[in-house]
């Protein structure tokens, strides 16, 4: 996933500076949060790789992800229209699959200040996802990677 990420994502920062001029600011700040939501799905599927067929893993693994940007979408839209049920829903879907929040926290911290602070692109998150996100992020990844690697120990070859 490493290899991957840095090479998608040194890709479109080249193509940005070469065809538009354009350099993003705090790419370092932002590429974690990528490396981690990718971590996400990635462990999902080494666990769902254990637990289900192939078929039924890949089904699992993307409803997951659509429902991290389903609810992430949710959320943005609940904090443009100030509707506290519809954010809760999405917080929820957030800490099923965080994949979309670190996407969310990814993209924040790679804009520009005005125009983070100002919320004026559509790639602002209305709200920014916390620490305790990261941590959730972190610790989401390594209880699904200790469960795959507990049940593949039990598992008959």
């Amino acid at each position: 996933v490493t290899p991957y990420l840095l090479a998608l994502a040194g890709g479109v920062l080249l193509n940005g500076r070469l065809c538009g001029g354009v350099t993003l600011p705090h790419v370092e700040r932002g590429l974690p949060f990528m490396w981690l939501g990718a971590m996400v799905m990635l462990t999902l599927s080494i666990w769902g790789g254990t637990r289900f067929a192939t078929i039924t893993n890949g089904i699992v693994a993307f409803g997951l992800y659509g429902l991290a940007f389903i609810g992430g979408c949710v959320e943005r839209i609940a904090w443009f229209t100030s509707n506290d049920a519809a954010r809760q829903v999405g917080t929820a879907a957030s800490l099923i699959s965080p994949s979309d929040a670190m996407w969310a926290l990814a993209a924040y911290s790679m804009q520009p200040p005005l125009m983070r602070d100002l919320q004026m692109t559509p790639f602002s998150p209305g709200i920014v996802p916390s620490p305790a996100m990261v941590w959730w992020t972190l610790g989401y990844i390594v209880v699904l990677l200790a469960a795959a690697l507990r049940h593949f120990q039990k598992r008959g070859l």
